[in-house]
């Protein structure tokens, strides 16, 4: 069985909570504001929440870093939970 596309995942969701392993890296923290930015681009009515245990200061570089959400700050409810950068 094929897994689905991401567009197929996103095709009526209005909120989405995307969020990486715990101490993350950078592959956590590119990944996880690479898919916030691929959704903006998809279709900026979406509202997408990066949530990270922390996030290193030294990629306060990376675009929409300032936008993350630390864990523990979640409190509403979403239509799609994407994990990113996990091996399990």
């Amino acid at each position: 069985m094929e897994a689905p596309k991401l567009e197929q995942l996103l095709d009526g969701v209005l909120k989405v909570c995307v969020a990486g392993h715990v101490r993350p890296d950078g592959d956590s923290v590119g990944a996880s504001l690479g898919l916030l930015q691929y959704i903006h681009d998809y279709d900026e009515r979406i509202q997408t929440d990066v949530y990270l245990e922390s996030s290193p200061e030294r990629f306060s570089f990376l675009p929409g870093f300032s936008q993350i959400k630390r864990m523990g700050e979640a409190g509403k409810e979403y239509d799609l939970f994407l994990a990113v950068d996990c091996a399990d």
